[in-house]
């Protein structure tokens, strides 16, 4: 399962591509993470990133949204380990 944790103590941060890219290639066997990770960057396309310390970084929600489309299981963690509740309903990438 894919598992990201926030960095912001009060509310669910942006996902900076690095790190999305990052955890897939953890696990994921190598060419299920390049297909992963080409789906993922054409469902993406078009729509809107922002920047946290200076790289690109994804909205938390489409994030979610984009793996129920991909059909793999994803979770958001606090800094104490406890699951965040994210449905990605918020996106506007349609699951």
């Amino acid at each position: 399962m894919l598992t990201f944790q926030s960095s912001k103590k009060d509310y669910i941060s942006d996902v900076p591509i690095p790190a999305l890219e990052a955890e897939i290639k953890r696990v994921y066997e190598p060419n299920e993470a390049k297909a992963i990770l080409r789906s993922f960057h054409d469902i993406m396309l078009g729509s809107t990133v922002g920047k946290i310390e200076g790289k690109l970084a994804v909205y938390p929600c489409d994030v979610v949204a984009i793996f129920i489309l991909l059909k793999a299981p994803i979770k958001f963690i606090d800094a104490n380990g406890k699951e965040l509740t994210l449905d990605g309903s918020g996106s506007g990438i349609y699951c």
